[in-house]
């Protein structure tokens, strides 16, 4: 029996790999307890093999047919009930998500944390070395020195490495042996020392060294003249540098992600709206898994370092935050343009949600990533009302102030109130951001003459409760 259901299992199983559905077999296997069985079934065995045979033996055999059967009976119904298998099915994808966000954010925050090290490290050294992912401008008078095996810079051992500074300068030419090289175009060193550093570092720690051909470091070619020096020298690079290979496939990671997405759009397009506020909820899961994370750190980022790392995402760093900002805003799109005002509700109220977190974190990142999302709807509000959809656009223009003045009222004046331990300056910072928004929607209005709208964000920013208004006036200092 037990061998007829491990057949009936893997034929399961080879029909979903063949549908491209990795998680129907894993869960079919899992919940059929099959390796529970198998185990049971081989310790019976040495039980019959190595035990007396009587009367009490028939008892396991029986009840390993009755598990059998069983497990049978619950293979069966989660096969034919399409409903559970699919809620297993987004439980184990949901899970897979999670841990992979949580690796590369992981990754990526050690990239930073390195990047510092990095910075300091050129700012102790200043003028003998240079920390750059870019060659040398006058690269004709440094050699590459490249590792011998392509992998991620993971460490940098910061005692042979300023042993490796020593050598240099021990090597390098004196201020009259350097103005002798005038004559020679080979070893001439352009301008003064400060533009010729020893060495300029090329890898970002936690980066893959094929982003800069394989370069750990170039070295000037005048401390490489003699060979028995340049041996020794290449050795402490190599020893200095670590060099790994990744345990995961940041390819595979943004696959996952990238599905949150496609399944969103999905039911986006069917208008399941249901399913779609609960898939949309595990964007604001993951949010909160960041912000987990970046607590031991000190938590959220303020508002220069936000600034900073814009840039930083812009160029595909901090690749979590990158990609769900990525993926939010093509679902925003993609909802806002289904005239279904459930969708769009769903769809407008994910970036407000993120918004909320990101003020009770005191991290200006994720608000700053979502900061925009009001323009669009007031830009889709505007093409609804010349379409004549004027149901439609009297509910666009309407979420576009509206969740604005939800976190003013709901979430920043409490914290004014000294209802909550939060610092004055975070909720200056943050409420000058919204007053900006604000600010970009009389603006955009004005420009396109629209007047009632001009009125109500007018009124809206403005019309608080006298709190709120007073206090924001006093922090911001007018």
């Amino acid at each position: 029996m037990l061998i007829g259901l491990a057949f009936f299992i893997a034929q399961e199983i080879a029909k979903e790999r063949d549908k491209g559905n990795s998680y129907k077999g894993f869960i079919i296997l899992r919940r059929s307890k099959f390796f529970s069985l198998l185990i049971a079934e081989i310790l019976f065995f040495f039980l019959f093999l190595w035990g007396s045979v009587n009367i009490l033996s028939t008892i396991p055999v029986f009840l390993m047919g009755m598990f059998t059967l069983y497990s049978l009976y619950k293979t069966f119904g989660l096969i034919i009930d399409d409903f559970e298998l699919k809620k297993e099915e987004r439980k184990i994808f949901f899970d897979n998500l999670r841990a992979s966000f949580l690796k590369v954010l992981d990754l990526e925050i050690k990239k930073l944390l390195g990047d510092n090290q990095l910075r300091n490290l050129s700012k102790d050294y200043e003028g003998f070395i240079e920390v750059t992912p870019f060659s040398p401008v006058n690269k004709q008078n440094y050699t590459p020195i490249k590792t011998e095996e392509s992998g991620i810079f993971t460490n940098l051992n910061l005692k042979t490495f300023k042993k490796l500074l020593a050598k240099l300068k021990e090597n390098a030419p004196t201020e009259n042996e350097i103005a002798t090289m005038g004559s020679d175009p080979g070893t001439t060193l352009s301008g003064p020392r400060m533009k010729n550093p020893y060495c300029y570092l090329s890898p970002r720690f936690f980066s893959d060294t094929k982003e800069v051909n394989d370069v750990l470091i170039w070295v000037r070619n005048d401390l490489l003249e003699n060979k028995e020096n340049a041996n020794e020298i290449r050795g402490l690079i190599r020893e200095a540098f670590t060099i790994s290979q990744l345990a995961f496939d940041l390819e595979h990671a943004r696959n996952d992600i990238r599905k949150l997405k496609l399944l969103s759009l999905d039911l986006v397009k069917d208008q399941r709206n249901d399913e779609l506020s609960e898939v949309l909820n595990n964007y604001t899961k993951l949010i909160e898994d960041f912000y987990s994370y970046l607590e031991p750190y000190g938590g959220g980022f303020s508002e220069k370092q936000a600034r900073d790392m814009s840039m930083e995402i812009f160029f595909g760093g901090l690749k979590p935050v990158a990609w769900i900002s990525e993926d939010i805003r093509e679902i925003f799109e993609r909802g806002i343009e289904s005239d279904s005002k459930e969708v769009i509700k769903e769809v407008g109220y994910l970036p407000v949600r993120l918004m909320r977190y990101a003020i009770d974190y005191k991290d200006h990142l994720i608000f700053q990533q979502f900061q925009y999302y009001p323009f669009r709807l007031y830009q889709t509000y505007v093409n609804a009302q010349k379409t004549g959809r004027d149901e439609l656009a009297t509910f666009l223009f309407d979420r576009s102030w509206r969740y604005l003045k939800e976190i003013s009222d709901y979430y920043l004046e409490p914290k004014l109130k000294k209802e909550e331990d939060y610092p004055e300056d975070e909720v200056r910072n943050f409420a000058c951001a919204i007053l900006k928004i604000f600010q970009g929607l009389l603006k955009a209005s004005f420009d396109g003459r629209d007047i009632e709208s001009f009125k109500t964000y007018l009124s809206t920013a403005m019309v608080g409760t006298h709190f709120f208004r007073q206090s924001v006036y006093t922090l911001i200092g007018t």
